[in-house]
């Protein structure tokens, strides 16, 4: 059982973002072994091939997955969606381009983590009358590690200050090691900056209102004279996992 002790519903609805400390996640005993299976699953990233040139050496590595939700039986179902695609609007790099990352594997699409880990997200949201009228929602994540050295800066967001183009979207921090920098800034739409904070626990949060506020990631570099990662977990909430709003 997953808990998330704070009112993140209602500082969405006023402020359209909030972070929290992961010490405010409250995960049950029995969900140790698959947290732990989860965390390692990031060893088994594929390299993102859409980065340009890679900055001719591959540091960001990911796998992409979906569910549809079921609101009303809270049942999370393997969602086939292969692509991965933004606007031009939301993403001035990558936008209108079909990606296709590197799907998430079996264990991790059953993991019981991930899944509790999602109802506890999708029960923060606030939602309008119309919203809680959808019974299905479609829900993708990103598994994320961006790879670090001594000799250079590492960009997190190569976009810059941008939004993702969905309803509400979640930044779940996993892990970090041997970095500096990386701190995650949220910004209203005009890009003048709200809120920042830098992930050091486990499952450090920010809750999104992707349609009212933009958020970008500052660049990272390695403590030491050796390479260093930063994990993310981004899960992104849409209605509807077909034609359900038309």
């Amino acid at each position: 059982m997953i808990k998330i002790n704070s009112d993140i519903r209602s500082e969405l609805a006023i402020k359209g973002y909030e972070c929290l400390s992961g010490t405010n996640i409250s995960l049950s005993a029995p969900l140790l072994k698959s947290i732990v299976s989860f965390i390692v699953s990031y060893d088994n990233l594929q390299v993102d091939s859409y980065l340009e040139q890679q900055e001719k050496t591959a540091y960001r590595f990911r796998r992409y997955g979906a569910f549809c939700l079921d609101t009303v039986e809270r049942k999370l179902t393997e969602f086939n969606k292969k692509i991965f695609t933004q606007s031009k609007n939301v993403n001035k790099i990558y936008g209108g381009i079909d990606r296709k990352f590197s799907p998430e594997t079996d264990a991790s699409i059953k993991n019981i983590f991930l899944k509790q880990l999602i109802l506890a997200d999708f029960n923060c949201l606030p939602l309008t009358k119309k919203l809680k009228g959808v019974k299905k929602w479609f829900v993708g994540f990103n598994k994320i590690r961006i790879r670090t050295n001594y000799h250079s800066l590492t960009h997190p967001t190569p976009e810059g200050i941008h939004c993702d183009g969905h309803y509400f979207v979640v930044q779940h921090f996993i892990s970090r090691e041997n970095i500096i920098g990386g701190i995650s800034k949220i910004y209203d739409r005009k890009k003048k900056t709200l809120d920042q904070i830098t992930f050091n626990n486990f499952l450090d949060s920010c809750f999104v209102d992707d349609k009212r506020v933009m958020h970008s990631v500052t660049p990272l570099k390695s403590d030491q004279n050796k390479d260093g990662f930063r994990d993310m977990l981004i899960i992104d909430f849409e209605p509807g996992c077909t034609n359900e709003l038309n």
